[in-house]
């Protein structure tokens, strides 16, 4: 009975399911700086941090998407990488001479969190951890915001990390490579290289 239910059961659940919504796309251009090196939206989605200059020069900027003023929150050099705490209140910025900053959205002294890594930063679900990691390295380490620890996770199998993120629904860390041989990967794995996948 229920093998000949079951395709009319499902055509008539599938037939229910209302159209997909159409939504019309709105673009925001934040910034007519040509030489972005790096940016992101904070968690709310209402508010984008980006970084433009060289080496030599770099400023920070926060902008709220609703606004149309961006405001400078640091000046400095050799940025690498900048990311939003995960309650939105701060930025952490990977410096090239391997230190990571914690910075205020509304500017301010930086203050040092951890010396290491980090060129790849992505905070951790729970408001006290990020991971952080460079090209060259087989893994990444976990530090903490309070300065208190580090610790690193090796990965086996693949080459050079060029990308890194820790999702907060899944408590998984998402490591993209670059093979040797030209081919790129994507790995997933706990915070601790467990349950690689």
């Amino acid at each position: 009975l229920w093998d000949q239910l079951a395709p009319g059961l499902w055509q008539r659940a599938a037939s229910e399911e209302p159209p997909p919504v159409r939504r019309n796309a709105q673009f925001t251009k934040v910034t007519f700086a040509g030489d972005v090196r790096a940016a992101d939206l904070s968690p709310d989605g209402k508010t984008v941090a980006y970084a433009s200059g060289v080496d030599s020069e770099v400023r920070v900027f926060v902008r709220d998407l609703t606004g149309d003023r961006s405001l400078e929150i640091w000046k400095g050099t050799n940025l690498w990488a900048l990311r939003w705490l995960p309650n939105g209140s701060q930025l952490l910025l990977g410096l090239k001479n391997g230190d990571i900053w914690r910075l205020s959205r509304f500017g301010g002294p930086p203050r040092q969190v951890v010396r290491g890594p980090s060129a790849y930063i992505a905070p951790g679900p729970h408001e006290n951890e990020f991971v952080h990691s460079m090209e060259d390295m087989v893994g990444y380490h976990i530090s903490s915001l309070d300065s208190t620890g580090s610790r690193m996770v090796s990965l086996h199998g693949f080459r050079w990390l060029i990308g890194l993120d820790w999702n907060h629904v899944t408590n998984r860390v998402l490591a993209l490579s670059h093979e040797d041989n030209g081919e790129y990967t994507v790995w997933s794995t706990t915070p601790e290289g467990k349950d690689v996948r």
